[in-house]
């Protein structure tokens, strides 16, 4: 491998493995403020609900079990009940027990199709007068709103009518979808078993629901939608939280002769503005009870916050932060005062008893007791902060106690993970005293000492710190800037010390499993739910108010409005460093890196130059520009001011890398690493040593990033370069494969194993990983100037060019594109074009500062310009003939052929191509010497691919225009010993030839069509066009170039020709879905709805005629084996254990060796309830045989398809079809989280109703 690759493919790109821009984006927001419930009842009120409950709530006896039931209608002397059909055991006499204690018999009711609904209807005769229930729908009652559940509990006195049960709580979830039963009502009300078939019941004592499902059932899973599908793993894990009941409406509407009108009105919990998603309402209701205020009496500045985790009879234990209850100068805290949710006081005098300290971190416990019961937190001992997520902070600021109340802060960020936030902090003091919890919630002061949430509302954290600016104000008043992140204590530190303090574990609740991840939609939904609460200042004068604002609408990437904001505040206050500063950060977020500068310029100015970040800043937007020195510059005055800041030595360490300065960016690196031993600073410090060809060296320092970290992506991939630079092409191979194991999305890992399957002859493959490459990151120029290189190597410049136009059209400033691109103009003798690349690189390698390079492209210039080229095209074929090797005893071939000859240099180019079952070929050049001799030594080896043999070509030209030459091949394919054979060949110069590709027209094609798809992305549709007609003139039975060029066609407006090309497609495969839901598309824009609508119907006629057992296969393309690479949850193969990395050896007894992909596919498939046997072989186990019953596959992606459907049947007035398309599309939507889309649907429902 060239060693060029090794820099390049490590070098700005590769170093920067962490954005250039320091300050992730977050969605944070201040100000949401959480009110305690305020709507409870009087003790009255209570007592009068619970008789209500009494009157109306009976007990059902079924054979041995049994449950609870709602007197819901009286006819004459026939009582009916309803209750839950699973309270009733099948086949057995029904009693029920009467408020007043009597027992009568009861009876089913029939006809009533409750179709699958939990639900039951029985009836009984008495002569007594009991009351009947009020029914209601859900409209009455508010999410977060007390309701009320009644029933009777087994461990209750059956013969005792008191043993009601009148559990308290509130409305947490009502999805918009009912689970299979009929359970739509999540609520916090603790039921117990037999209080099944109970009345839910709002304030006014009116019935909402039915009891039927308590919190954490231990068998079932009754969290299933009435469709089938089921709700997000994180959703799931909450409502199995929460009790369900099923609502009135749903009986209303199935049994409307048995219930009011009020009951049928369809109706919902009221949303007000101020309710929050599920998650994040579950959170602020737990955070709202576990939190609260610790103050110094008769002061408004000493004060902060806690969380209650220990209740002991009546003395409860508060974990806060050490410096919230430390005696200062400001703050005589021998006298604490505890504020409570419920807004109780609580005097604590301050001994060794009351509060303690933890030993060299910032936390401590204080103790006050109370008669009154309080909620005590769940304390999570999980690894959270080693991954990051999303996180939730709790407090009481002082700021906003108004009104003898406490209005509490609740805001939403994001925690980093370990590596990320220990870089990510102002300099190496923020992590001090057991900070190490970075996280983008912003918080006020009174909030240190409150507890750091996870998604489950366990405590994973103190807060305490936060990176910013303290300054006094023009009023005297200090103040706070916010221009880092929040900083906590982990709670796994509270835990290792917490014996320390007197509190044994077994005193805690404790919980170890990590929540379950968040799905992009719901953390969009919570983070557009905030959104709104961000306060705007009106008409503020005050400039730090401006500037804050700007800051949280920053984090919520809000750039223009953050902009504006941070113009406010200069305009008040032009001098304002920290505001220019700010607006520096949003123009790097904007990738406005002029102007940029500009800004850190003048922070820097105002500043007088004393502002670190503000050259930090400066430099981050001058490496975006390339403007190396200059960036260089900028960072070491930020070193001087600075030097605990990690990033900035990064930085320089990268800079000095650029300026092939390696042994100073080794110095760079040592100092970044004793500030924070972080993998990044040793990766970037094995490239150095790499290029300085300390091989052992290199190794050490990647080894040790992964010793630290060893999920560090980055690091098996910075692994692979050094052993493919010294021939390990192997364990190479392994390392790039572990990167994409533990980042399945990595486009630089993807592109490198690309280069690593090229130069193994696995061209296929190479191709493939490229593709997949630019699909991840199409903005890559690199990708693209690498690829032409290798186009280069191949002598095919015309291709070269291509890819190199492509970098550049992405990096206009990419100096080795267009130094590269100058080359291959030379090769094609177009002067001029080469003159104009070669002099743009001088330009841009003296902007960067790179001499050596610039020295190089000034010498390509003199070159060209100091005599005409004498180049001439030769194209002669010298030998073609067998290669044995002896070593495998395998047949090979080898060819050599000369290229071009450049009679005034004397410069001779050579393609040599050589089979041995892989696949090498290269173009070289060498210098005809006085002899008229040309010897090209070890050429082969040159390409440094793995399989290929040294090959040297000596080369006699003769007067009689006869060349007369010789070949050797040293083998073996891997190590190189041994002389196999030698060959001699003599050949006369013929005329000149046209050009012939080493690649077979197949190939060809394959090259116009990824030439086109990367035209296609770019959104270049002409040039698209016309490199898929040249892969169809080249295949022509190409089917995806047919389509491609169908869809590039009609998205230039060409619909009859895009409908062609389409047809064309199908013909060559019938089954091909996306062409004919692209067909039925353009055919519904031209109005031909009948057509659209026959398209549509075949995609969803071949999707459903699917059936198979979940699994995505590929062959691996290091093993050859037919492996399992993914396994689709509750489908067959899941159902019976097969797991990912599984190789099939066989498939209904047909072995899977040399079959293609689509073969298997083939196999896989069949009729719904047919059986397939698959023989696996699994590390560890061994082989295995598995017989698997096909299901139906259901695809959430067909939701475009009944969505577009549904839309041409609504043109066509089949109004019932349109509705049923646009309901499933819907549906399905929801189950790919696509709010946006799912909206969209309901709202045409809405129209067609």
């Amino acid at each position: 491998m060239n060693h060029k690759f090794l820099v390049l493919a490590t070098g700005m790109a590769g170093l920067l493995l962490l954005p250039i821009q320091s300050f992730p984006l977050s969605w944070t927001v201040p100000g949401v403020v959480a009110q305690t419930v305020t709507s409870q009842l009087s003790p009255e009120q209570l007592q009068k609900l619970q008789k209500l409950a009494q009157s109306i709530t009976v007990k059902v006896l079924s054979g041995d079990s049994g449950g609870s039931g709602i007197l819901i209608k009286k006819e004459g002397q026939v009582y009916t009940v309803l209750t839950n059909q699973h309270v009733l055991a099948p086949g057995k006499s029904t009693r029920i027990q009467t408020p007043d204690g009597n027992f009568h018999k009861a009876t089913s009711v029939a006809g009533v199709n409750f179709q699958g609904k939990d639900l039951a209807l029985l009836q009984f005769r008495a002569s007594a007068d009991y009351a009947v229930a009020s029914l209601t729908n859900l409209a009455t009652v508010a999410v977060n709103e007390p309701i009320f559940a009644a029933g009777f509990p087994f461990d209750a006195d059956l013969s005792q009518p008191s043993g009601l049960t009148l559990a308290t709580g509130q409305v947490l979830l009502v999805p918009e979808r009912a689970f299979k039963e009929g359970y739509q009502i999540g609520y916090s009300n603790n039921i117990e078993k037999g209080m099944s078939g109970g009345p839910i019941l709002n304030r006014q004592g009116q019935v909402i629901g039915i009891n039927g499902i308590h919190a954490d059932p231990l068998w079932g899973d009754p969290y299933v939608y009435e469709d089938g599908s089921r709700p997000t793993d994180a959703l799931r894990d909450l409502m199995s939280r929460y009790s369900w009941g099923i609502p009135i409406q749903t009986f209303a509407q199935l049994a409307p002769q048995y219930a009011s009108v009020e009951a049928l009105a369809a109706g919902t919990p009221t949303a007000t503005e101020e309710n929050l998603p599920p998650i994040a309402n579950d959170v602020n209701n737990i955070a709202q009870q576990i939190t609260v205020q610790i103050d110094v009496p008769n002061t408004s500045h000493c004060k902060g916050s806690g969380v209650i985790i220990v209740k002991q009879g009546n003395t409860y234990t508060v974990l806060t932060a050490e410096h919230v209850i430390r005696e200062t100068e400001e703050c005589d805290r021998k006298k604490l005062e505890i504020i409570t949710p419920d807004n109780q006081r609580y005097l604590v005098d301050v001994n060794e008893n009351t509060v303690k300290t933890l030993p060299g971190v910032d936390l401590a416990v204080l103790k006050f007791t109370s008669k009154l019961s309080y909620q005590v937190a769940t304390l999570a001992r999980h690894d959270l902060e080693k991954k990051g997520g999303l996180v939730f902070v709790s407090g009481l600021p002082g700021s906003t106690v108004a009104n003898g109340k406490n209005n509490r802060l609740f805001t939403i960020g994001t925690l980093f993970n370990k590596e990320w936030g220990s870089i990510s902090v102002k300099d190496s003091l923020s992590l001090t005293y057991g900070y190490e919890l970075v996280y983008t919630n912003i918080t006020e002061a009174g909030v240190s000492g409150g507890p750091v949430l996870d998604i489950r509302g366990h405590v994973i954290g103190i807060h305490g710190r936060a990176d910013g600016e303290a300054v006094v104000d023009e009023a005297g008043s200090g103040r706070s800037m916010h221009l880092g992140y929040s900083l906590g204590v982990p709670i796994n530190t509270f835990l290792s010390l917490v014996t320390k303090v007197g509190i044994e574990p077994t005193q805690l609740r404790i919980y170890t499993a990590e929540p379950p991840s968040l799905t992009e939609s719901e953390t969009q939904s919570i983070k557009l739910s905030l959104l709104k609460r961000v306060q705007k200042p009106n008409n503020s004068n005050d400039a730090i108010n401006w500037l804050n604002y700007g800051n949280q609408l920053w984090r919520l990437e809000q750039y223009e409005e953050a902009l504006a904001a941070f113009d406010r505040a200069i305009q008040i206050k032009p001098d304002f460093y920290q505001a220019w500063y700010s607006r520096g950060l949003v123009l790097l977020s904007l990738e406005k890196y002029s102007e940029a500068v500009e800004a850190f310029e003048r922070a820097i100015q105002e500043s007088q130059e004393k502002f670190a970040l503000a050259w930090r800043g400066k430099g981050e937007a001058l490496i975006n520009l390339q403007r190396y020195p200059e960036a260089l510059a900028s960072i070491e005055k930020a070193v001087a001011l600075n030097p605990k800041d990690f990033l900035v030595r990064v930085y320089q360490g990268i800079l000095l890398q650029a300026q092939e300065r390696y042994q100073e960016a080794i110095v760079a690196y040592d100092q970044a690493i004793k500030i924070n031993p972080h993998p990044w600073a040793y990766n970037n410090r094995s490239s150095v040593r790499a290029k300085l060809g300390d091989k052992e060296g290199a190794l050490a320092d990647v080894n040790k990033a992964l010793e630290i970290d060893p999920d560090y992506a980055e690091s098996y991939l910075q692994r692979s370069y050094i052993r493919s630079e010294w021939e390990d092409r192997e364990g190479a191979l392994a390392d790039v494969n572990k990167a994409l194991e533990i980042a399945p999305n990595y486009a630089d890992a993807y592109y490198s194993r690309g280069l690593l399957q090229y130069y193994r002859g696995d061209r296929a493959e190479a191709i493939a990983d490229l593709g997949k490459a630019i699909r991840l990151n199409p903005n890559n120029a690199y990708f693209y100037y690498s690829w032409g290189g290798r186009y280069s190597n191949e002598g095919d410049n015309q291709e070269a060019i291509f890819y190199y136009n492509k970098a550049i059209q992405l990096n206009p400033n990419y100096a080795e594109a267009y130094y590269d691109r100058g080359l291959a103009y030379s090769k094609l003798r177009d002067r001029q074009s080469a003159l104009a690349d070669f002099q743009k690189a001088v330009a841009l390698y003296r902007q960067q500062g790179n001499t050596f390079f610039s020295r190089q492209a000034l010498a390509r210039i003199t070159e060209l310009q100091r005599t005409p080229s004498a180049v001439e095209p030769a194209n002669v074929t010298l030998y073609e003939g067998p290669a044995l090797n002896t070593t495998f005893q395998s047949p090979g071939k080898i060819s050599i052929e000369i290229v071009e000859i450049d009679s005034s240099s004397r410069r001779v180019q050579v393609r040599i191509a050589f089979s041995q079952g892989l696949y090498g070929e290269g173009v070289f050049e060498g210098l005809i010497n006085q002899n008229n001799v040309l010897e090209l030594f070890g050429i082969l080896g040159t390409l440094q691919a793995a399989g290929f043999p040294n090959t040297d070509v000596r080369l006699e030209f003769l007067p009689n225009k006869t060349i007369k030459g010789t070949y050797s091949i040293y083998a073996g394919a891997h190590d190189f010993r041994g002389r196999t054979q030698n060959g001699e060949f003599t050949a006369s110069q013929v005329p000149t030839m046209s050009k012939e590709t080493s690649l077979a027209s197949s190939e060809n094609a394959e090259v116009s069509f990824n030439r086109g798809y990367a035209h296609h992305s770019q959104g270049d549709y002409t040039e698209a066009i016309t490199d898929y007609t040249e892969a169809i003139r080249l295949k022509s039975d190409y089917v995806e170039a047919y389509l491609r060029r169908g869809i590039a066609l009609a998205q230039q407006g060409e619909s009859q020709k895009a409908i062609e090309d389409l047809d064309k497609a199908l013909h060559l495969n019938s089954d091909l879905l996306q062409a004919y839901y692209i067909r039925g598309l353009i055919r519904a824009s031209l109005k031909d709805y009948p057509k659209a609508v026959e398209d549509y119907n075949q995609v969803l006629l071949r999707v459903q005629e699917i059936a198979g057992i979940g699994v995505q296969t590929e062959i691996n393309a290091q093993t050859k084996i037919l492996t399992i690479v993914a396994v689709t949850d509750n489908l067959p193969a899941y159902k019976a254990g097969i797991k990912t990395g599984d190789q099939v050896l066989e498939i209904d007894d047909k072995s899977t060796a040399n079959l293609s992909l689509e073969e298997v596919v083939n196999l896989l498939r069949g009729k719904k309830g047919t059986q397939v046997t698959l023989r696996i072989s699994r590390p560890g186990k061994g082989e295995f045989k598995v017989t698997l019953t096909r299901e139906p596959i259901v695809n959430p992606q067909l939701a475009e398809v009944y969505y577009n459907r549904g839309l041409a049947r609504l043109e066509l007035k089949d109004k019932q079809g349109a509705r049923e398309d646009l309901q499933k599309a819907a549906d399905l939507y929801q189950q790919q989280n696509n709010i946006e889309m799912y909206q969209t649907a309901l709202e045409k429902l809405k129209e067609i109703q």
